[in-house]
């Protein structure tokens, strides 16, 4: 195989790799807010699963949870593609990290905000969608940029359980060809980083912007 066939096949579990990264991405980010509004709900019984959730899950090894939805899940009658597995395992894993991220920015908006929206006759949904959400996604945007990157690194795991992505393309080129091994890791990284590097320079520029506009 050529080099220009090397890099090649590892663009092609790149693709595999932001194709999953991006589906979990959307996913855990809708999932974690709804956790996210569940922890700050006034019920407790809310607040209750929201928390048990989090504190369950963020104590779970992601390995096991793709362990869990690619052998397991068959024997509770979900049949799934490996894929859609690792999906399910990558969006599980995150709803954490991203409704922290939310809870974080819901948190950071003063409670008179919330107090003045409720005189106004809001209902809880109004309030958030109208009032404080638009505010909150200041303080959400560091952490939510660092979730971006877990969830794309996390990708990674995948490899193991049978979705061909970077790394799995990685392992199965290095050990056909031992002598590249070097190059092939090389181009492993630059893959990464043209993705992460771009998040970062992203999330701190809308910092320090929406610092300037308060």
């Amino acid at each position: 195989m050529s080099w220009e066939e090397i890099v090649g096949a590892l663009l092609l579990g790149w693709r595999m790799t932001l194709t999953l990264a991006g589906i979990a991405m959307v996913l855990a980010f809708l999932g974690g807010t709804v956790i996210a509004i569940l922890r700050v709900s006034p019920i407790p019984i809310f607040r209750a699963i929201g928390t048990t959730y989090v504190e369950l899950v963020r104590n779970t090894p992601l390995t096991v949870l793709f362990f869990f939805a690619v052998f397991l899940s068959p024997h509770l009658g979900i049949k799934a593609t490996f894929f859609q597995a690792a999906v399910f395992a990558l969006t599980a894993y995150n709803f954490c990290q991203f409704s922290e991220a939310v809870r974080s920015g819901l948190n950071a908006v003063p409670k008179g905000q919330s107090e003045a929206s409720r005189a106004l006759g809001m209902t809880t949904m109004q309030m958030l969608l109208s009032v404080i959400i638009p505010q909150a996604i200041r303080a959400m945007i560091p952490p939510l940029a660092s979730g971006i990157v877990i969830v794309v690194k996390g990708s990674s795991v995948a490899g193991v359980f049978g979705v061909v992505e970077l790394i799995n393309s990685m392992n199965n080129l290095s050990g056909l060809y031992g002598e590249k091994v070097i190059q092939i890791l090389v181009v492993v990284v630059l893959l990464f980083l043209a993705v992460n590097l771009p998040i970062g320079f992203f999330s701190n520029f809308m910092e320090r912007r929406l610092k300037m506009v308060r």
